[in-house]
């Protein structure tokens, strides 16, 4: 996961800014104060702190007072400062922190009331952080073991689960390590209007080459002008293209082909750009395209490698972890 900093740093700024513990009952009028808990002296290096930390972060976090999630400036930045937190652990611990503080907030005591609104909030704090894709935190991967504990709970109402139930089966696809989802596409036979063959049906599994980068956008898409220019600009993707070990193939996912052919002038010629007929990809939610442009680079075997991209800097950064040049 992205190091935001040290663990080290981040107590000492948790402690100097959140330090007071909870009010006792003689000063209920006073507002809620977060503490961290105490780091054993078993725990030497930033690593164990780190994990540490995560696992126990909320331990004396006010769950069963509702005033936790209406008190101005209070649950939100303990959240934020959290989400700084997993950022120093392996996904695995991270994951089981989060899969905690549902846990937490969902038996949170006192009144059904209370439960119910605390789980929610929280819910909804890691839809937030981890699924809207402008969030500077947004990773699927921590978002899942929060929509298994939405799902698992009694709290919400069986209408309240038909969205987070379909967000988990959609994040559940194509995920990193894992095999991608096939589909077919029709490709331009060059950079001009209606030079497309339409019996000319493709699948994803039928390409071969080492690396095969997809690029799902749509016309008149300024951010897919910029990801494009992204593209075009990195050295190492533009030599791996000339060495035939990477295809960037870009999926119109949409029905309007009118409008896909006049956009091919503005596509690379030496990308193979194509549409995916009937829009089966999008209708049948093969693939996450809540956000346009979308990046998915595959490995040889087809294995997902980048889920739901963003730059061009994402892709080399995989494929540099792949050892390519080993």
């Amino acid at each position: 996961m992205k190091q935001i900093c040290t663990v080290s740093v981040i107590v000492s700024i948790f402690l100097l800014s959140i330090s007071c513990v909870n009010p006792g009952k003689q000063q209920k009028t006073q507002p809620l104060r977060f503490v961290l808990p105490n780091l054993p002296l078993t725990v030497s290096t930033d690593r164990e702190a780190s994990a540490y930390m995560a696992r126990h972060y909320w331990t004396h976090f006010p769950f069963e007072d509702s005033t936790c999630i209406h008190q101005e400036e209070f649950a939100r930045p303990v959240f934020t400062r959290f989400v700084q937190v997993l950022g120093e652990v392996t996904l695995d611990d991270a994951r089981e922190s989060i899969a905690n503080l549902m846990r937490l907030a969902g038996n949170s005591g006192k009144d059904t009331a209370t439960q119910k609104a605390v789980f929610r909030y929280f819910f909804d704090l890691c839809s937030h952080y981890f699924h809207d894709p402008n969030s500077p935190f947004v990773n699927e991967e921590l978002f899942i073991p929060a929509l298994k504990a939405f799902l698992e709970s009694s709290l919400p109402g069986e209408g309240e689960k038909i969205q987070p139930a379909f967000l988990l089966e959609l994040a559940m696809k194509n995920r990193a390590g894992e095999k991608a989802q096939n589909f077919c596409f029709v490709s331009a036979t060059g950079n001009f209007p209606y030079t497309d063959d339409p019996s000319r049906i493709q699948t994803i599994y039928s390409l071969r080459t080492p690396y095969l980068l997809l690029f799902f956008n749509n016309p008149g898409c300024p951010n897919c002008r910029n990801v494009m220019q992204q593209l075009l600009n990195s050295a190492l993707l533009s030599e791996m293209i000339q060495r035939k070990d990477l295809v960037i193939l870009t999926i119109y996912p949409d029905q309007d082909l009118e409008a896909w052919q006049n956009y091919l002038p503005q596509l690379p010629a030496q990308w193979i750009n194509a549409y995916n007929p009937g829009a089966q990809v999008k209708d049948n939610h093969l693939y996450d395209l809540k956000a346009i442009p979308t990046l998915y680079l595959l490995d040889a075997n087809k294995t997902v490698l980048v889920k739901d991209g963003t730059s061009a800097t994402q892709i080399e950064t995989a494929i540099k972890q792949q050892a390519y040049f080993l």
